[in-house]
C-alpha cells in the first residue's frame, strides 16, 4: 500500500524490518514474497543490482517450494531487470517464459502485457506491441484499472505503428476510464 501511494522508501523500511522476523519464523514462502516485493521496490528506487539479488533469491525459494505463481512473478521481475539493463534478448526470454507459465497456471497478468509492450516498442516491433495489447484487451474479466492502462498502451503502440485513428480512439477510451477512476495524471498522459 505504501508503495502504491508513492511512499517507496517507507515501504522499503517496513520490509527491511520485517524480513529478519520472517526468516526467524521459518516461513520460506513469506520470505520469498518479501524478497520479491523488496526487489520490486528497489527497482522503483533504481537499485537494480540489489533488486536482482532479491528477485533471484525469491525465485530460487519459490521454485524449491513449488510455488509456481510466485516463481512466475519473480521471473517476470527478472525480465524487468533485464529490460532496465538494456538486455532485450534476456528480457524477451524472461517475459516469454513468464507468459507461458502464467498461462499454464490460468493467470492473466496485465502488468506483464504492459512490460512486454514497452519492450516491443523499444525494439522497434510496434506491430507486435499493438497485437499483444489488443489481444489482452479482448480478454475476459479485466479490471477497470487494467483496461485503462492497457488502453493507453494500445494508443501508444498504435501511434508508433502509424495507426493514428486507432491511437486516437484508444487514447480517448483510456482517458475516459482514467477520469472515472480519478487518476488525473493518467488522464493527462
Amino acid at each position: 500500500v505504501l508503495s502504491f501511494l508513492g511512499r517507496s522508501h517507507e515501504a522499503l523500511a517496513d520490509l527491511r524490518r520485517a524480513l529478519p522476523a520472517i526468516r526467524r519464523s521459518g516461513d520460506r514462502v513469506w520470505e520469498a514474497r518479501t524478497l520479491n516485493t523488496r526487489g520490486e521496490l528497489l527497482i522503483t528506487l533504481g537499485d537494480v543490482n540489489r533488486a536482482e539479488r532479491d528477485v533471484r533469491r525469491a525465485k530460487q525459494i519459490f521454485t524449491e517450494l513449488d510455488q509456481q505463481l510466485g516463481a512466475m512473478h519473480a521471473l517476470h521481475n527478472l525480465g524487468v531487470l533485464a529490460f532496465l539493463r538494456g538486455d532485450l534478448p534476456a528480457c524477451f526470454n524472461h517475459y516469454d517464459r513468464a507468459a507461458a507459465g502464467y498461462a499454464e497456471l490460468g493467470f492473466a497478468s496485465a502488468d506483464l502485457v504492459v512490460n512486454r509492450c514497452e519492450a516491443y516498442l523499444v525494439a522497434g516491433l510496434s506491430g507486435d506491441a499493438l497485437d499483444l495489447v489488443t489481444s489482452a484487451l479482448a480478454g475476459p474479466a479485466l479490471q477497470a484499472r487494467h483496461r485503462a492502462d492497457l488502453g493507453l498502451w494500445r494508443a501508444t503502440a498504435a501511434l508508433a505503428h502509424g495507426g493514428l485513428t486507432t491511437a486516437a480512439v484508444a487514447a480517448r477510451s483510456a482517458r475516459t476510464l482514467f477520469a472515472r477512476q480519478h487518476r488525473e495524471l493518467w488522464v493527462l498522459r
